[in-house]
């Protein structure tokens, strides 16, 4: 039986077992935990830079970067055209960069049509250009990308009536 330590608090008391249960945390009550320090700012000095402290991309951003981009024509392309050949919207692709365990491991996320390409080398630059190679041969290693699925149906392709009639 838990008694309560608050002066007056004789017996059961339920503030006490809900702290004991880790339901709540009413502060002076038996089981009370101190409630940890929220830091706002990151430790780094670019992760601790706010959103509205981030500058906004510009025209002349992209024409900046024009010559590094040079080097890797189809990435550019995959990132950058918003447009389809019929003259239709297309949804750019994204390119995630990241190193683990000695590598450096690259992946483009072509979000219009639901599929990813993967590259890793030892170094950054050997990473892109494995992708860069790999996109100009058409892409001979894309996969099924593992997001939702693009038409609203579950990913491993049973819907809810069929997994009904199943049971």
């Amino acid at each position: 039986m838990l008694t309560c330590m608050v002066p007056g608090g004789d017996g059961w008391c339920p503030k006490c077992y809900s702290n004991r249960k880790g339901r709540s945390n009413y502060k002076g009550h038996w089981g009370y935990r101190k409630p940890p320090i929220q830091r706002t700012e990151g430790m780094g000095k670019f992760t601790s830079m706010r959103a509205s402290d981030s500058p906004r991309l510009q025209e002349a951003d992209l024409k900046a970067d024009a010559q590094w981009w040079s080097d890797y024509p189809a990435i550019h392309e995959y990132l950058t055209e918003a447009t389809q050949e019929g003259g239709g919207h297309r949804q750019t692709a994204t390119l995630l960069i990241f190193y683990e365990d000695g590598y450096w491991k690259v992946c483009l996320n072509d979000r219009q049509n639901g599929r990813s390409l993967w590259a890793s080398a030892a170094g950054l630059l050997g990473a892109l250009l494995a992708l860069e190679e790999d996109l100009e041969a058409g892409g001979t290693g894309w996969r099924k990308s593992g997001g939702p699925s693009q038409s609203g149906k579950p990913k491993n392709g049973l819907d809810n009536a069929k997994r009904r009639s199943d049971k």
